[in-house]
């Protein structure tokens, strides 16, 4: 249930126009094809991911990833693990189809080859959040709703941020969710700056939630805060979670399946 007084200050304009259009300038200026010709204009929720028998090289080095199968589905959160240079971050790439030259196949929803996957539909049905997310010198409200056009939208994102208790975390700043972080979120620590950009992607409300060391920089008890949170989303969501932190592993274990390269 949205409180009043954010109902209230959702009515207020938010003047986010200059960096909307900056944002999407950066997108748009990317090396990614976005209308592969004879590509499939993917808008099915996606509930299942299978790799097979996948491989992966930069140029003419050696392999990154060889002969890789496994499942991603709804249900349990997955987990991908190992030592630095195993390729754990270029798997990420590939199913962000950030990289899309590769050997074996990337089935989604058993059926439908992501290669043929039309880039822009299949960017649009996933969230990613990186290892340094970007903020603009705004309010960390401001920062979250950065594509809402509308005050219904706007409402939405305020829902969502209560309804996952991002509000909360954000209570001891003396204007809350309202408080301006300065320029690339200087005000907020490293853990809080990718709770930002956690409820950033939340609103977009992707299919598919593929996180690069999402808690690297948070302190304890926002790691378990926000660990709970990837629970909860992985029943209704497919959520791949790149980690280094074993104790992770062995503290959520009953709710991950893990991948280790």
């Amino acid at each position: 249930m949205v409180s009043p007084t954010l109902i209230s200050l959702s009515l207020i304009p938010i003047p986010i126009s200059e960096a909307t259009v900056a944002f999407d300038r950066l997108y748009e200026s990317s090396n990614i094809d976005l209308n592969h010709i004879n590509s499939v204009d993917f808008t099915n929720p996606i509930t299942q991911i299978d790799i097979e028998n996948l491989g992966f090289a930069y140029r003419a080095g050696k392999p990154i990833l060889q002969n890789l199968n496994y499942h991603f589905g709804i249900g349990k959160l997955y987990c991908i693990n190992g030592q630095c240079g195993r390729g754990k971050t270029t798997l990420c790439k590939l199913l962000e189809k950030s990289y899309t030259s590769y050997s074996g196949n990337i089935l989604i929803n058993g059926e439908h080859e992501l290669q043929k996957i039309n880039t822009f539909a299949w960017k649009n049905k996933i969230g990613v959040i990186s290892q340094e997310p970007f903020l603009f010198n705004a309010t960390i409200f401001e920062n979250i709703a950065l594509h809402a056009n509308s005050q219904e939208e706007i409402q939405n994102a305020l829902r969502i941020c209560e309804e996952y208790h991002i509000v909360e975390r954000f209570k001891n700043l003396s204007q809350g969710i309202f408080s301006t972080i300065g320029e690339n979120g200087i005000q907020l620590s490293g853990g809080e700056k990718q709770l930002v950009a956690l409820a950033r992607i939340l609103i977009k409300n992707p299919d598919v939630l593929i996180l690069d060391e999402p808690t690297a920089a948070m302190d304890q008890d926002l790691e378990n805060f926000t660990w709970n949170t990837f629970i909860k989303l992985s029943k209704k969501k497919i959520v791949c979670v790149v980690t280094h932190k074993k104790h992770i592993l062995e503290q959520y274990k009953e709710n991950i399946n893990t991948l280790i390269l």
